[in-house]
């Protein structure tokens, strides 16, 4: 209700949060003395073996990091894809997870990082400051946490609100003043759908830096795999939508427009930054292999030709015609009587000579 009446009325976010209110890892002040806790080793097992869980066998669409740039397990980086059938398909999307000293009693405060800067309303359960309202970690309603829940069951419940109709995740909507809209709906999964490229895709790839090492590699080689996917939207969405205004919110605020163009545009760059990368870290140890290989094969040429030119040969011989082989015996047999009279004649004078010394 709070999030719908600023929205409603423009009022601003509270500068000051109540510790009821305290939702941000990244503005915890309440755990932050707490790291050097005896609770806190306590829960540095279970956290290690979470985290191990979802390395090993992670729900559908989530990859998860601890960060290398800090030294700190109790910090988590999570990257989702959306799922398959949806207006988030093809996107990714960056979480931040912070446990507490006394994890598992005390669900992990999650905050949701690809906002456009905290523009973008991704889904009524993700707000455009980052809060992720669900109540399995006690940011919406009744809290359904308990110590058996885990890292997993949080980045499932994260991604199940990344359905095919989010606008229908806004319980608001049942409230009696609130007018439900049929348009409404499919005119905020469009915006989802623009959006989802724009931020959750092209901003998401410029901004890489900000993900782990190993969930930025992962993520730039979803994105080749999804490049055909994500030209064959902007094809079917951008004659319909171009041009036109965005509702931007399930309550029906209009901000924008639809410009599906510059998205391709802005694919097409990304795409030719990552192929460019890719030829010029090449390594040179492969260099070496592909000029030995095509060495190799320009000798094997030279061998197969080497090879038919005799075996033409023989089958020129062999195919030689009778007539033409009786003349060459013919030549033979005539060369054979010339060599023969040659040596009679020598042979004579040879004789002559020694009759002639002897007189």
């Amino acid at each position: 209700m709070e999030w719908f009446f600023r929205t409603v009325f423009q009022v601003p976010e509270p500068q000051v949060e109540t510790k009821a209110e305290l939702w941000d890892p990244e503005n915890s002040p309440d755990w932050d003395n707490e790291k050097t806790d005896q609770s806190y080793k306590k829960a540095l097992p279970r956290i290690k073996r979470d985290i191990e869980e979802v390395l090993t066998n992670p729900p559908v669409g989530s990859l998860v990091e601890v960060d290398e740039r800090i030294n700190d397990l109790s910090v988590v980086h999570a990257l989702l894809t959306g799922p398959e059938d949806t207006p988030y398909e093809g996107g990714f999307f960056h979480f931040l997870l912070r446990f507490p000293a006394n994890y598992p009693h005390q669900p992990p405060r999650v905050k949701f990082l690809t906002t456009g800067g905290g523009n973008v309303s991704f889904n009524p359960n993700l707000y455009p400051n980052g809060k992720v309202c669900i109540n399995v970690i006690g940011t919406w309603g009744a809290s359904a946490w308990t110590p058996a829940q885990c890292l997993f069951t949080v980045l499932e419940a994260i991604r199940n609100v990344m359905n095919k109709t989010p606008y229908d995740n806004e319980p608001n909507l049942e409230l009696p003043w609130i007018k439900k809209n049929k348009d409404h709906r499919k005119q905020y999964r469009d915006f989802i759908y623009h959006e989802t490229l724009r931020v959750a895709v092209c901003q998401m790839m410029e901004e890489k830096e900000k993900l782990p090492q190993e969930l930025q590699s992962k993520m730039e080689t979803m994105f080749l795999k999804k490049f055909d996917f994500y030209m064959r939207r902007i094809k079917e969405k951008a004659k319909k939508h171009d041009g036109k205004e965005m509702m931007v919110t399930v309550y029906g605020h209009i901000r924008g427009h639809f410009n599906y163009k510059q998205i391709r545009v802005k694919l097409l760059e990304i795409k030719s930054k990552l192929d460019q990368r890719k030829r010029e870290e090449q390594p040179a140890s492969e260099m070496d292999q592909t000029e030995a290989g095509m060495e190799q094969l320009t000798i094997e040429d030279e061998q197969a030709t080497d090879v038919k030119e005799e075996q033409t040969a023989d089958v020129k011989e062999l195919e030689q015609p009778a007539s033409e082989m009786d003349q060459t015996e013919a030549g033979m047999e005539q060369l054979t009587i010339e060599e023969e009279q040659a040596t009679d004649v020598k042979e004579e004078q040879t004789a002559d000579n020694k009759e002639a010394t002897a007189r």
